[in-house]
């Protein structure tokens, strides 16, 4: 049966009248607001956090800024110039690091909601590297200087095996969030000579730690890129919103039935008043996912979004199960 799988994030700090910032650095706040957005939503499964792409390179040393009004934390600029500074950074789970009362929220949140399975969001190795050095600079190094960029993301991968591992000790599983590596950023190319063997390093060593590979969002037009994802063998991934979904699907049930497919709404349709235009894409969505063995339909749910108008793509889900 294919479901409605709304992703809360920055939308869970509205439910408690708070700002995104307020509850992303306090973990009785995070408790809170995902609490709020489990029992308001009836969510089987959440991925814990506010600024889900920050968390490693903070433990790093970068600085998160505190963002205007209801906007979702950023890094406030990279901290290295080159990879070899790079490779010298080591983690601090004492002094930077949210990590550690991230995996202590979750685990209370599956102590007093036990239905609900809580995973923890885990950055990509070239997600990350963009973070450190710079986007732009990284994909020049990935034209220009391939190996050393490899020895990186090699170094990386290594650095965040610690946070999986921390995970797995907390009996919690993870997704791996990766979409600035999606083209047109990084070309389907490069993503197999630089990147894909990092992240296949990842996905086998997660599985071997958790019993279960991870789940892989990437955002973007992944339809290039798509039958390396799923060599990659990821037990959840995104058909995005910003790619061309009829034929995403096309492929991927020719490619595989094994791995469940959420294809995406457009996340604006839900800070609407009315319910129409989520609707009418809710149907949308359901037409490509039911074409899928295992598959639902969601999104990221903005701040400003109507619970109401949630619910109703909820009841439409439910009705056509």
């Amino acid at each position: 049966m294919t479901h409605f799988e709304p992703f809360p994030y920055d939308h869970a700090a509205s439910l408690v009248s708070l700002r995104p910032w307020e509850v992303s650095r306090s973990p009785e706040l995070l408790f809170r607001a995902f609490k709020a957005a489990i029992e308001r939503y009836h969510l089987s499964h959440i991925v814990l956090g506010i600024d889900i792409y920050n968390l490693e390179a903070e433990t790093l040393g970068c600085v998160v800024a505190e963002p205007d009004g209801n906007s979702s934390p950023l890094i406030s600029q990279p901290i290295c110039s080159s990879h070899v500074e790079i490779q010298k950074l080591r983690l601090d789970f004492d002094r930077h690091s949210r990590f550690p009362w991230l995996l202590e929220t979750a685990q209370r949140l599956q102590q007093n909601l036990p239905g609900t399975a809580v995973k923890i969001p885990i950055i990509g190795p070239f997600t990350l590297a963009g973070h450190l050095l710079g986007l732009n600079d990284l994909l020049c190094d990935c034209l220009l200087r391939p190996a050393e960029t490899r020895a990186t993301l090699d170094y990386l991968a290594s650095l965040l095996l610690v946070f999986i591992r921390r995970a797995a000790e907390c009996n919690l599983e993870v997704t791996v969030f990766e979409s600035s590596a999606s083209p047109p950023m990084l070309s389907p190319g490069l993503f197999r000579s630089v990147l894909k063997p990092v992240l296949q390093y990842l996905f086998d060593e997660t599985e071997l730690d958790l019993g279960r590979r991870p789940a892989l969002i990437m955002g973007g037009n992944t339809l290039p890129i798509l039958q390396q994802i799923v060599e990659l063998r990821p037990s959840y991934m995104i058909c995005p919103i910003e790619t061309d979904q009829p034929a995403f699907v096309s492929r991927i049930v020719e490619l595989t039935g094994e791995i469940h497919l959420r294809v995406n709404m457009r996340p604006e349709v839900f800070t609407q008043d009315s319910a129409q235009d989520a609707l009418q894409d809710a149907r949308r969505a359901l037409q490509l996912a039911t074409l899928c063995a295992s598959s639902s339909i969601g999104t990221i749910l903005p701040f400003a979004s109507k619970p109401a108008t949630v619910d109703a793509v909820a009841d439409f889900t439910a009705s056509r199960g």
